[in-house]
């Protein structure tokens, strides 16, 4: 009969939800884990482990979810007789649903959960007078999107709320914003350019405003609104996309409510390239930030206006061994050149590790 299959001829089952995990540890050494501007900075071996979750659902009627977590662990043994550093532990959770609905719509929303406490650069948004901030807190973010594929084009729009607590001296903030985005694939080789336009405001919940000379104004309430744009361009070389590149340029704007002292325009450039010969992947990636404050001073007996450069760079080798096993090594430089002696740093990094796939 027409439609009935042979005898002892089954159709297989189709698994719609699928997981990858990923779990990894390495070791590795840095210099001036804590960014001190001081120059006598302590020199740490470390040894990290992590690892990642990603589950999802195949597409049924247009409707796809997703999730993704990742946790990381990060604990320093001082070199030398320094003086202990802390430990360093990241995590963040995310899961997405979307829709798609013909026609080349498709929307979706998702909800992330962050957790961290580390040491982080803080000087262009806190300015408290030393280079960094050992920043512990937790952020829940939502995001709703509408996306419109137009071949070889799209555009897309995005709204956000994101709330952020923060321990002392950290303020914690509410943050929404929208962003606007369009672009165009072209080539045989995965090749695309697209330019990005987001708004946000950030609410601080206690902080004041600060004078144009660095004093907090009592009674008053700090806000920031910051515009940024930016331009990808991601080209691959050759068809069978071993070389890669991915460009970024953009231009940011940070304005307070008050005296501007928190005003500054920021110019960022980076470069990745990548190589992927068989089993073997290599990154180079270098960037630079420039940051031109439009009110505040250098230091409080130093009128002239502040200026920060942040330069990075660094240097990726892995080797997949089998379906499960990888191995790989990395180093890193960065380091903030700035006219506001506490903001001036340098340090390296270098890793080597283990990562199994099942």
């Amino acid at each position: 009969m027409p439609g009935t299959l042979p005898p002892g001829l089954q159709i297989p089952k189709v698994s719609y939800w699928n997981t990858d995990v990923t779990v990894r540890t390495s070791a590795g050494y840095r210099d001036n884990p804590t960014l001190s501007s001081s120059g006598g900075s302590a020199n740490y071996a470390y040894w990290a482990a992590g690892g990642d979750l990603l589950t999802f659902r195949l597409p049924v009627n247009g409707w796809q979810f997703s999730a993704f977590g990742t946790y990381n662990y990060l604990n320093y043994v001082p070199v030398g007789g320094a003086s202990s550093a802390s430990a360093e532990q990241t995590g963040m959770a995310l899961g997405q649903l979307t829709k798609d609905w013909g026609g080349s719509w498709k929307t979706g929303g998702s909800v992330s959960a962050f957790y961290q406490d580390q040491v982080v650069d803080t000087t262009v948004t806190q300015t408290n007078g030393s280079s960094v901030t050992d920043i512990v807190g937790e952020n829940l973010t939502g995001r709703w999107f509408v996306r419109k594929t137009f071949q070889p084009g799209w555009s897309e729009m995005t709204l956000s709320l994101s709330r952020e607590w923060l321990a002392v001296p950290l303020d914690g903030f509410w943050q929404p914003g929208a962003r606007l985005a369009v672009g165009r694939d072209y080539g045989p080789k995965g090749s695309s350019v697209s330019l990005f336009y987001q708004w946000a405001l950030v609410d601080f919940d206690t902080r004041e405003q600060t004078s144009a000379s660095g004093f907090a104004v009592p009674g008053t309430r700090l806000l920031f609104q910051t515009h940024s744009t930016e331009f990808l361009w991601q080209q691959g070389w050759d068809a069978a996309k071993h070389w890669q590149t991915v460009t970024r340029a953009g231009l940011d704007y940070n304005q307070d409510n008050g005296s501007g002292y928190y005003n500054y325009w920021q110019y960022h450039l980076a470069e990745e390239l990548k190589y992927h010969p068989g089993t073997w992947d290599f990154a180079l990636t270098g960037g630079v930030n420039y940051y031109d404050f439009t009110v505040q001073p250098a230091s409080q007996t130093d009128d002239s206006l502040r200026r920060k450069t942040s330069l990075a760079a660094g240097i990726y080798a892995g080797k997949r061994l089998g379906k499960s096993f990888k191995v790989f090594a990395s180093a890193s430089y960065e380091r903030s050149i700035s006219n506001a002696g506490y903001d001036a740093y340098t340090t390296t990094t270098t890793s080597a590790g283990l990562e199994y796939h099942f």
